[in-house]
């Protein structure tokens, strides 16, 4: 469980709050004022606990109560919150009896706190999803890879965004849901479908030339080291086709359709365009973290759309725009390292049944192909820690590959593999425990954890044997 989710609806709360005390300074003391302490006990000891407690991999010294902090604010202190919160809406005298479609400062506050609620309760209902969700697999038995229980999560996240956005949508006027979230109106079918294809067919070229400026040293990334737990291609195809058809419509709703027409109701239209672009890339910065060069794509994405939101005055043509962008940048970079690796493309379709010969020599041919391309460095050191041969080139092949990518923890864990299979098991434990530290993955923790237990039998089998 993650400490960082309770902070993040900490700094959520507070920002709802200047909103409530905008409108109601006394009626938000009063029913606030416990909630903000109880929140700032809690930020305190959080912190304590990070700054003397126990690291990931050294479980020495202040007793690690993090689980017991993350539960205690999800069941205890948030819940709380939402129960006072609740009352002081009830209380307001101010608050708007109708539709939020009037200009009048009360609505446009309103207007804000309904986009602070769906934050919120957004957030705090995906990650009781993630944790009810976790619960279960474990009393079923069930061992997933990390890909699968993501996939799931987010199948029911995504569920239950939307129908909290439904319902608050809804009160913006009497026109309905889609009207609302800017879905209706005729448009011309340039404006609404040769433009936003154009558009999308633009952005998806320029974000896969930036990105694939240095394909073959791509940096690790939350997002990357999941698609690595997936045991199956089925599982691969599932997350594309959701990438491809069902994120675009979630998110151009929410962001293009539910937050836009807040933001531009309540804020004007530049301050519109700038908020949305800029909450956009946020919201991805987490999958992308360490790789500016897509998390700037994505950025230059997100400020497209939204320029064609205001633009065409439809959320249905950023939608179109959407769809073809999501389609290209998976195929264009797709094609592009085809060409760029053609034989490490003819080792990966044939890889379940080529001979460890004919993988090895394909892999080589890549090399001398392209030798800027450190998976295929990587791949060829692990046949070789696979196969007990060629150690010490299985070693330079996997410090070239580090060389291009020094924080990826799958080369790393090639790496510790070939030191093991050398004998060198102190060096071997020493990048597992790094990967340990600095992995995104649970996974990947999870094997290293497990790794370095089987290494320290074996030492302390060989100190005993030892004189």
């Amino acid at each position: 469980m993650s400490i960082a989710a309770p902070f993040t609806l900490i700094v959520l709360m507070l920002c709802e709050g200047l909103l409530m005390f905008r409108q109601n300074r006394r009626l938000a003391r009063l029913t606030l004022s416990y909630p903000y302490l109880l929140s700032g006990l809690w930020t305190a000891i959080a912190l304590l606990n990070m700054a003397v407690g126990p690291g990931r991999s050294d479980p020495a010294g202040w007793p690690n109560i993090k689980p017991f902090l993350v539960l205690l604010f999800y069941l205890g202190i948030f819940p709380f919150y939402l129960w006072r919160r609740r009352r002081f809406f009830r209380a307001d005298p101010r608050r708007p009896k109708g539709y939020l479609d009037g200009d009048d400062r009360p609505t446009r506050i309103y207007l804000g706190l309904e986009f602070f609620q769906i934050c919120i309760i957004g957030f705090y209902g995906s990650m009781a999803i993630e944790l009810i969700l976790g619960l279960v697999f474990r009393l079923l038995g069930l061992d997933l890879p990390e890909i699968d229980e993501l996939m799931i999560s987010i199948f029911f996240s995504t569920i239950f965004a939307l129908y909290i956005i439904y319902r608050s949508a809804r009160k913006f006027s009497h026109h309905g849901f889609w009207h609302n979230v800017g879905f209706a109106g005729g448009l011309t079918w340039a404006r609404s479908v040769f433009i936003p294809i154009i558009m999308g067919m633009t952005f998806a070229l320029a974000a896969s030339l930036a990105v694939m400026r240095n394909a073959g040293r791509q940096p690790q990334t939350p997002m990357s080291e999941t698609l690595q737990t997936a045991q199956s291609s089925d599982t691969i195809f599932i997350f594309i086709g959701w990438a491809w058809l069902v994120a675009p419509v979630f998110e151009e709703i929410i962001f293009r359709g539910y937050f836009f027409h807040i933001f531009r109701k309540s804020l004007g239209r530049l301050m519109a365009v700038g908020l949305i672009t800029l909450t956009f890339a946020v919201m991805h910065v987490p999958q992308y973290w360490g790789d500016w060069a897509a998390i700037f794509a994505v950025g230059g994405t997100g400020l497209g759309l939204t320029l064609l939101r205001e633009w065409s005055g439809t959320t249905r043509a950023s939608l179109i725009m959407h769809l073809v962008y999501n389609v290209g940048v998976t195929v264009i970079p797709a094609m592009m390292l085809t060409a760029q690796n053609p034989f490490y493309h003819q080792y990966s379709v044939g890889y379940g049944h080529l001979s460890v010969e004919e993988k090895e020599r394909l892999l080589k041919q890549n090399i001398a192909f392209n030798p800027e391309y450190a998976d295929a460095y990587n791949d060829l050191a692990w046949l070789y820690a696979e196969e007990q041969i060629n150690v010490d080139a299985g070693l330079r092949l996997i410090d070239e590959a580090l060389a291009m990518s020094p924080d990826n923890s799958a080369y790393k864990d090639t790496k510790a593999e070939l030191l093991e299979v050398k004998g060198d098991l102190t060096q071997a434990m020493a990048i597992r425990q790094d990967i340990v530290e600095t992995s995104y993955s649970d996974d990947m923790v999870d094997r290293q954890r497990e790794r370095i237990e089987r290494l320290e039998e074996v030492l302390a089998e060989e100190e005993e044997g030892t004189p």
